[in-house]
């Protein structure tokens, strides 16, 4: 299957684009990379350099449409600008028209706190899209931000009447999902894991992309991608890599 990945690609890091096209190449997909921001390094390492990317991903999808390329599955991360977003809502609403499931990963804010240069603005963009959306994947903090609410279970709800399909928040608690899809809400427990890992939201995202396109449900999907990231946690802890973030590659059984 086809599967559009619209997110920034880091020159230096196991992270964002480069995890979820290693991730949702090896569980059998077709990944379409088109990078919202070329970014040269994790900010743990330090300030990277940036390039904003918005006139070339849409000079591509204009050329990828002239010769007939098209997503079955678009997976959403970070957006570089306010004038990206104003094109990016459009695209999925174009997307949602013609059948395609569109997964959401907010990325803009964890550990009860903004990342830096996250406006009011963009808060107000990712609500309003939300109804374009199949499945969104926030973090704790970020569902806290779009709903208002402090509570997972009640954040979850919000965000399903907000309009996505299905909202599947992480970090909770720092050991369970919490998964919420029209009336019903799930909580799925895991045995948390100590330390910070850069990467494993991005990994737990494509891996759950990955599993729903497989034809798995949203519960089994979830369930899947939090065992898989736990156990690569665990074999990573074992021979640690550089702070760059999770080298998937070298992670699966």
């Amino acid at each position: 299957m086809n599967i559009l990945i619209l997110s920034d690609f880091v020159g230096c890091g196991n992270v964002a684009m480069g995890v979820a096209r290693s991730v949702l190449t090896h569980m059998g997909h077709n990944a379409l990379c088109l990078p919202t921001a070329l970014i040269s390094n994790t900010w743990n390492l330090g300030a990277p350099a940036v390039l904003d990317t918005t006139a070339y991903l849409q000079e591509a999808l204009a050329a990828w449409e002239r010769l007939g390329i098209q997503p079955e599955g678009v997976l959403l991360g970070y957006l570089a600008d306010e004038a990206q977003t104003v094109f990016i809502e459009e695209q999925c609403r174009r997307w949602r028209e013609k059948g395609i499931k569109i997964f959401l990963d907010p990325i803009f804010a964890d550990n009860g706190k903004l990342y830096r240069g996250i406006t009011a603005a963009r808060i107000a963009f990712l609500k309003r899209l939300l109804p374009h959306i199949d499945y969104v994947l926030p973090n704790a903090t970020e569902a806290q931000f779009l709903t208002g609410e402090a509570d997972s279970v009640a954040a979850a709800r919000a965000l399903v009447q907000l309009g996505t399909d299905c909202a599947v928040l992480t970090g909770v608690e720092d050991s369970a999902v919490v998964l919420a899809q029209g009336d019903g809400v799930c909580r799925l427990d895991y045995t948390p894991v100590p330390g910070h890992y850069s990467g494993a939201g991005d990994s737990f995202t494509a891996l759950f992309t990955g599993n729903i396109l497989n034809g798995n449900p949203p519960a089994k999907s979830a369930r899947l991608a939090a065992d898989t990231l736990c156990q690569w946690i665990d074999r990573y802890r074992q021979s640690p890599a550089p702070i760059t973030g999770l080298p998937v590659e070298r992670l699966w059984e």
